[in-house]
């Protein structure tokens, strides 16, 4: 999170794509927000649409243009493949030994 995801919101910030903001700010709101969502998602039942709202708030918070955020959030999310070396791969890996 710390290594990867300062440079690219420091870029989106440079680009004009992000309103200008402390790196760390923008950090707390996409941790922060993604966190509680996870807490919120794991603890209770939500409705099939607050992802992609969790999305829509962060990308807001962020300063991305509202058209933008629109165009985004209509297009068919395509499946993520991650290499098996992969942080990601590792820990999902790690979990299903432990079951």
């Amino acid at each position: 999170f710390y290594d990867y995801l300062p440079r690219h919101v420091q870029q989106g910030m440079e680009c004009g794509q992000f309103r200008a903001m402390q790196t760390d700010a923008a950090l707390a709101l996409i941790g922060g927000t993604g966190l509680m969502a996870l807490m919120r998602m794991s603890n209770s039942p939500t409705e099939p649409d607050f992802p992609g709202q969790v999305v829509t708030v962060i990308l807001r918070g962020l300063g991305v243009n509202e058209r933008l955020i629109t165009t985004l959030m209509t297009k068919e999310a395509r499946p993520l493949v991650l290499p098996a070396e992969s942080l990601l791969e590792r820990s999902h890996a790690r979990f299903l030994q432990a079951q």
